[in-house]
């Protein structure tokens, strides 16, 4: 026996409360309504040829713009279209849901990652004034930066090394503390000495422009310029590190 839609109709009742589901009859014209917890609501008119036809679809919701309504009514009845011939409706409630979820999900994602990027975070500023075994030095760096679970950048531009440093305040101290107390180069005599000559040209917040650590060779100031105002630190650059540029 085929399953009728009065068949799908006692299934759909059975399975969603009378606050979920509304089903009446205007005009000849039978009308399903489903009101979801997320306060969105659509509406099914069942054709007399359902289901090797699919029903007209109407969604309405208040958090919704009408651009956003009409492309995943669209979706929707995409979806129809592929599982026509056969009772639909709770597939299709079920896809609405999901839609709304992905859609909330994706949101709150943006949101996270908004506030991540606009959040102050801890950021210091050093300059190194050279490095006589760069590759020990760097090396080194680089681990620290790793074991303390920072993000930043070392760069060398011309004859300038700049080391920028941001996550946690507290562990950025830490760095700093080991780059002042832990022989990390080589002196004119080549045996290993501290670093003594370093400055620090800033201590303080700034937005979270790294996600990790990198290396960085730059040929010229400008290409210098151009990669902090990638990181959104143009202000640190015009204001602590141009400074530091005496040629």
């Amino acid at each position: 026996m085929d399953f009728t839609f009065d068949d799908e109709l006692e299934c759909l009742k059975s399975s969603y409360s009378a606050d979920e589901v509304i089903y009446w009859n205007c005009n000849g014209a039978r009308i399903l309504k489903f009101t979801l917890k997320d306060a969105a609501c659509i509406t099914f008119e069942i054709p007399e040829a359902y289901p090797h036809i699919p029903p007209q679809i109407s969604l309405a919701s208040s958090d919704l713009f009408n651009a956003e309504k009409s492309t995943i009514e669209e979706e929707i009845r995409n979806y129809a279209t592929k599982i026509v011939g056969s009772p639909m409706i709770m597939d299709l409630v079920i896809k609405l849901q999901q839609i709304l979820e992905e859609k909330k999900m994706k949101e709150t994602l943006k949101s996270k990652t908004l506030m991540l990027r606009t959040q102050d975070y801890f950021l210091a500023v050093i300059q190194i004034d050279h490095m006589r075994n760069k590759n020990k030095y760097s090396k080194l760096l680089t681990s620290w930066v790793s074991e303390l679970d920072l993000h930043g950048a070392l760069i060398f531009c011309q004859r300038w090394i700049f080391l920028i440093l941001q996550n946690s305040k507290k562990n950025i101290k830490e760095f700093i503390t080991r780059l002042k107390i832990v022989p990390i180069d080589v002196d004119s005599s080549g045996k290993p000495c501290k670093e003594k000559m370093c400055k620090i040209l800033y201590e303080g917040t700034g937005f979270n422009s790294f996600s990790s650590f990198s290396t960085e060779e730059l040929k010229t100031l400008n290409d210098l310029e151009d990669f902090m105002t990638a990181q959104n630190l143009e202000n640190i650059y015009k204001e602590i590190m141009r400074p530091a540029l005496s040629i």
